[in-house]
């Protein structure tokens, strides 16, 4: 009966209603939806990079940062660098939070093959201390636009700490409607083609907009802002520029954060997939430069990347030179096309320098390299086959358990310029199957066999690697069982061997 009657009411509503409804609703998901093709630079490139995330991409090199780093030439840098086959510049306009870097990273790890490398962009304010009001101001205004076209009310929940969605969450739905975000472009547009006032200065926005999309394309996701245009002394502003030396003595607490809390957030998400980030500045006019280092700004900054460095194992800092010239500058901030050049060349020399140098790693001779398994760089070390880095009383030192019967090492950027002997040493403790039994440790020409003996060792074999190959160590185990399946524990992962270090060391001839 009450179906009946639903129905009816259905019947009875005017069919002038009914139409207005299908029109709404179809103007909303087919054509505002697309309305970005008349939207600010900005808003493009959020709109864009947001698909291409989805896409399941296959990236050796990841940049990530905000919107001054879209002038990195990823194109340049892929053909460039002989290391990594693949780069791609996933930067994007400010979203309204620092939270961005680490939220974007963990969507792209869901949809996307782990890249080898990220190199993550900064501006040199982005360290700093403000209110938590204050950080989801820009969110309350037209950021929200770019915000929403990035994460969907799913990844608000997946990705953003909780007390940081009660405020996104009714600002989502404020702005979910296509029509309400893009209102003032679709304006914009219509007062140009109706009544020839250009409120932008590009003429043809359509145009301008599929002339950008082509240039992405072209160099890998690079955006310029005023690429023709050079700042003037009086455009200059300085926003974001206050002492900072004195602010590494407070706490952190609910209504203070330093910008830097949400960037070690992404630091954290990297080290726990062994993922290597490289950390560079963007520059900034002289002007700008000079008055931070009146402050003191870039002694503070330098200690505590630092000190990220420190703390994450996996974390890196490219020291290049940030003071330019004005005419090299757009505006205040943003690269113009004649900066991005030289900045991306001058990029591109830096990192060929980094890998060259394995990232930083003396030479393979004298003491030799040692790594700490619990922490290791990929890109300086790449491990097949273990579980996640672990700590407990083993004396501060971290771990990973070796997974099942097969294990490898690779040195990605250590290449053997001929055959030769190379000591491998390492500190193992076997698991209870695998005590006194065999261990195999090879490379593509050579194998050596340790019996492993109970509780914690150290042992070294001479092994050698061949020429013109990557340094590549494979490990072969007896034996391998789950502490379930001997009555040990309910843990169910199948180990062999605990791997607390290991060392490379040439043999002398």
């Amino acid at each position: 009966m009450v179906e009946n009657l639903s129905i009816s009411r259905c019947r009875n509503l005017p069919r002038g209603f009914l139409l207005f409804a299908v029109i709404v609703v179809t103007l909303e998901l087919v054509v505002f939806s697309r309305s970005y093709v008349i939207a600010d630079m900005s808003t493009l490139s959020v709109t864009r990079t947001s698909d291409m995330v989805k896409q399941g991409s296959d990236i050796d090199m990841l940049i990530l940062g905000a919107i001054r780093s879209l002038a990195v030439d990823a194109k340049q840098l892929e053909t460039e660098l002989s290391d990594f086959d693949s780069v791609y510049n996933y930067s994007v306009p400010s979203l309204g939070t620092s939270l961005q870097f680490a939220m974007i990273l963990q969507k792209y790890l869901d949809h996307n093959r782990k890249p080898k490398v990220i190199l993550l962009a900064l501006g040199p304010e982005t360290f700093g201390k403000f209110r938590i009001d204050d950080l989801f101001y820009s969110l309350w205004s037209g950021e929200a636009i770019r915000f929403r076209r990035f994460f969907t009310i799913i990844d608000i929940f997946k990705y953003m700490p909780w007390k940081e969605r009660i405020f996104l969450v009714p600002l989502f739905f404020e702005n979910i409607l296509n029509s309400y975000s893009y209102r003032m472009h679709i304006r914009d547009y219509l007062e140009y083609h109706v009544f020839d006032v250009d409120n932008w200065g590009v003429d043809d926005v359509i145009e301008r907009n599929a002339g950008l999309v082509r240039h992405m394309e072209e160099t890998n996701g690079q955006m310029i802002y005023g690429a023709e245009r050079e700042v003037s002394e009086h455009e200059l502003y300085f926003e974001n520029i206050f002492p900072l030396g004195g602010m590494a003595q407070y706490e952190y607490d609910s209504f203070y954060l330093r910008r830097d809390e949400n960037i070690k957030r992404l630091f954290s998400i990297a080290e726990f997939h062994n993922l290597p980030v490289i950390v560079f500045f963007m520059p900034v006019p002289g002007p700008r430069y000079d008055l931070m280092q009146k402050y003191r700004n870039f002694d503070y900054i330098q200690r505590r990347v630092r000190e990220f460095e420190e703390t994450f194992k996996s974390t890196i800092f490219l020291d290049m030179d940030i003071e330019y010239d004005m005419p090299y500058f757009g505006d205040s901030s943003h690269l113009n096309a004649r900066g991005a050049k030289i900045f991306n060349r001058e990029l591109q020399v830096a990192l060929e320098n980094l890998t060259q140098d394995g990232y930083g790693q003396e030479a393979l001779s004298g003491e030799g390299l040692a790594f700490e398994i619990g922490s290791p760089i990929e890109g300086r070390i790449r491990l097949n086959g273990f579980y996640e880095k672990e700590e407990g009383d083993t004396q501060g030192k971290s771990w990973r358990w070796s997974d099942g019967l097969v294990s490898s090492f690779h040195f990605d950027w250590l290449r053997g310029d001929r055959k030769r002997k190379i000591r491998v040493s390492f500190e193992v403790e076997p698991y209870i199957v695998q005590a006194d039994k065999e261990m195999i440790v090879g490379t593509a020409v050579d194998s050596a066999r340790v019996i492993l003996r109970p509780g914690t060792g150290k042992y070294s074999v001479d092994l050698l690697f061949p020429e013109g190959e990557d340094l590549h160590l494979s490990v072969a185990y007896a034996e391998a069982a789950s502490p379930g399946d001997i009555g040990a524990s309910p843990d169910e992962r199948t180990l062999s061997v605990r791997w607390f270090n290991i060392g490379l060391q040439y043999v002398p001839e």
